[in-house]
């Protein structure tokens, strides 16, 4: 190698050694910035961007389960309806998605990152938006709105976002419960509402059916002898896969939080047994006694005529005024 060629490589190096290292970086850094740019859309979406920051893991984690989830679409469509818009129109969607947070002074480099958005992360970002409305909805306070978002981690949003009937207030009264110690600040190694959200978030509603007919309401009871914890540690050994309390489930809760709990949950079965006989008797007191309770009474007699006449036993009992009515004269 001569004396020009050396010369040549050395001023080389330094030019590879950064093509190299740029490489490097763009094959490392794209999956970290994408979970940093979500956590920072997320964060405006809850309207907490100068009083949270997001865990990127989290918001990961959370984007792929709102990816997967078959509820996602359902989501996505009402929130695009709210805003007005059609959901397939993923252009005009991509446009009210960077003017809500316009309105709300977006970072440039998330309203960069929505332009970006592929149409299927299009439907995730409006679910994370619907999660962030309805949140901002309950708690307008943004002190304790950036606490939820921040012991909740994305997933709570999510979760808001996916389902109606996963409510903010929800999470609200789990961080009550956890600041006073009543319940664990942190279960499976998370925070406790990051793992509510989680299981709000699930692919199927079994868990929020479960939370919305048995703790909801109930959360003091359920804090006795850490029976909400076990649940939130293990809820199928509380439930079927339809969110129904199973016998087990039943003989679980009444050990951990005693005859209250126990009490409470038979109320709600009981309760549903009489909900459903007050709606039968209602149903036919309406029926019998509106406006049109003439009618009703017509179509009863008709129809215990006509049952009369199908059986054998009464049919001639049900045929002499018949009979009587035709009756040739003498």
């Amino acid at each position: 190698m001569n004396a020009f060629q050396t010369s040549h490589l050395k001023r080389s190096l330094p030019v590879l050694s950064g093509v190299i290292v740029c490489l490097l970086m763009f094959m490392h850094s794209p999956p970290a910035t994408q979970a940093a740019n979500w956590s920072r859309l997320l964060d405006e979406f809850a309207g907490t961007s100068k009083a949270a920051k997001g865990t990127a893991d989290l918001t990961k984690d959370a984007v792929k389960i709102a990816r997967r989830s078959s509820a996602a679409t359902e989501a996505a469509t009402r929130e695009a309806r709210y805003m007005g818009v059609d959901v397939t129109n993923k252009p005009l969607l991509r446009q009210a998605l960077t003017k809500t947070l316009r309105q709300q002074g977006g970072d440039p480099a998330v309203l960069r990152f929505v332009d970006d958005l592929t149409d299927a992360d299009v439907d995730v970002a409006v679910v994370f938006l619907r999660g962030g409305r309805r949140l901002k909805e309950t708690v307008p306070d943004i002190a304790i709105r950036a606490r939820i978002t921040q012991q909740g981690g994305p997933s709570a949003l999510a979760s808001l976002g996916l389902r109606d009937s996963v409510l903010a207030e929800d999470f609200l009264k789990l961080d009550a419960l956890t600041m006073t110690g009543k319940v664990p600040a942190q279960i499976a190694g998370k925070s406790t509402l990051v793992r509510l959200g989680e299981l709000f978030s699930d692919g199927s509603d079994r868990f929020t059916t479960f939370y919305s007919n048995y703790i909801r309401g109930n959360e003091g009871k359920w804090i006795g002898g850490g029976a909400l914890a076990w649940w939130l540690t293990d809820p199928d050994s509380f439930q079927d896969t339809a969110g129904k309390l199973t016998e087990a489930g039943f003989q679980k809760a009444s050990e951990l939080g005693g005859e209250v709990l126990a009490a409470a949950l038979r109320g709600i079965a009981d309760g549903g047994k009489e909900g459903g006989k007050k709606i039968v008797t209602a149903t036919a007191e309406g029926f019998l006694a509106g406006p049109y309770a003439w009618a009703a009474w017509l179509a009863l007699l008709v129809f215990l005529y006509l049952a009369g006449l199908a059986l054998p036993i009464t049919r001639h009992i049900f045929l002499k005024p018949v009979k009587a009515l035709f009756r040739p004269c003498a």
